[in-house]
């Protein structure tokens, strides 16, 4: 999508990739600081998906607000109720990101 999207506005992709690289500095110097800003909006993410307010994501809330976690819900509905909770998604980003390369 990125790539179709450089191809037609160069101009706006050399943009975002040099606040891209602007933002990795910043977070270089204070990476708690980043780590707290992205907490925040992904808290604000979910709260603005749950559209019922239940604290749980459905899997037509997460659908319609979160196409990409949508893709994986049932893997991450661990006690397959249906809905996804904080603590599910939380659970699923550490057993993730312990995957990913160079993490111990």
């Amino acid at each position: 999508m990125r790539e179709k999207m450089c191809a037609q506005n160069p101009e706006r992709c050399k943009e975002m990739k040099a606040k891209m690289e602007q933002r990795r500095e910043v977070c270089k110097a204070d990476p708690e600081k980043c780590r707290k800003e992205h907490q925040a909006r992904a808290a604000e993410h979910f709260k603005k998906t749950d559209a019922d307010g239940n604290g749980s994501l459905s899997r037509a809330e997460a659908e319609k607000g979160m196409p990409r976690l949508a893709r994986h819900f049932d893997m991450i509905d661990a006690n397959k109720d249906g809905q996804l909770s904080v603590e599910e998604l939380t659970s699923a980003r550490k057993a993730h990101g312990a995957k990913a390369p160079g993490k111990s």
